[in-house]
């Protein structure tokens, strides 16, 4: 008798230990699911809304904040999309002794990602060790915002002038045109602007030993943020390298721009390159 009490013991333990199992809930979602106000349904697949208040473990290990069904890319989803009510993501937040410092938190591993509070270093702001545990290099995570930090996009490539190759700083998206005549360098919005926008576009210019200036104004609304408009341009006239340093700025927009390029049109298309680096302040 003890012993078939024993197996039986054995059998319901065995079955219990490959359940998925479900705290405040009858129907758990994945190996393991609190439903944090026991709104989930009896069967079947919790709404949006049930699930914003829910935590899962799905059987590969990953973890779902807010879902049942993290993203198969992520070890780790937090999914506000149920809530009406948005949160955001609060990290560690220590103050930082110094660029190396492996002090306040021991071993920091490669990646580990904190908010800095203190006045060292570059300032508050979120830090990401990019050394080792042993050799921390703690950098900057960078930012712009109004008043602070700045982001630079560019690309370089060989040939003739390739307007399907484009950069996008800021909420505007740069890129180079040509005509037979004429070099252009042309910009558009990324999303309409809430009001009409104006851009003063101060162009420098260098090229045979020669240096020139101009003034272009270009406007957007929400019928044309994404057409592209020239906010500098020059003829070809045979120089075989010149740049040009473009400065970008609207009242109705905080952040301001500086356009760089360097370039040469001389000769066979194998010979003439393109190199554009536009910073967003």
């Amino acid at each position: 008798m003890k012993k078939n009490l024993f197996l039986l013991t054995l059998l319901v333990f065995n079955t219990l230990a490959f359940s998925q199992v479900g705290i405040d809930t009858s129907n758990p979602q994945g190996s393991f699911n609190v439903d944090g106000a026991k709104d989930n349904p009896a069967s079947g697949t919790p709404t949006a809304a049930q699930q914003a208040n829910d935590f899962a473990v799905t059987s590969t290990g990953q973890i779902g904040i807010g879902t049942t069904a993290p993203d198969p890319s992520a070890f780790l989803e937090i999914n506000t999309a149920g809530t009406t009510t948005k949160k955001g993501f609060l990290p560690p937040r220590v103050a930082l002794l110094n660029p190396t410092d492996g002090v306040t938190i021991t071993l920091p591993a490669k990646g580990l990602v904190v908010y800095h509070t203190g006045t060292t270093l570059n300032g508050e702001g979120m830090y990401v060790n990019i050394g080792t545990a042993a050799a921390p290099v703690w950098a900057l995570l960078q930012m712009v915002s109004n008043s602070f930090g700045s982001v630079t996009g560019k690309f370089s490539y060989a040939g003739i002038p390739n307007p399907s190759i484009t950069t996008t700083v800021g909420n505007l998206e740069f890129r180079i045109n040509e005509d037979p005549g004429n070099i252009y360098l042309q910009m558009r919005m990324t999303s309409p602007p809430p009001v009409t926008t104006t851009y003063s576009c101060n162009r420098i210019s260098w090229f045979n030993g020669n240096i020139t200036s101009a003034l272009f104004t270009i406007t957007f609304t929400a019928a044309n943020y994404n057409t592209w408009q020239n906010y500098a341009s020059g003829q070809k006239i045979g120089q075989t390298t010149f740049s040009f340093l473009t400065y970008i700025s609207s009242i109705q927009n905080p952040l301001f721009y500086e356009s760089r390029l360097n370039a040469s049109y001389s000769g066979p298309a194998s010979t003439q390159f393109w190199s554009q680096a536009v910073t967003v302040y």
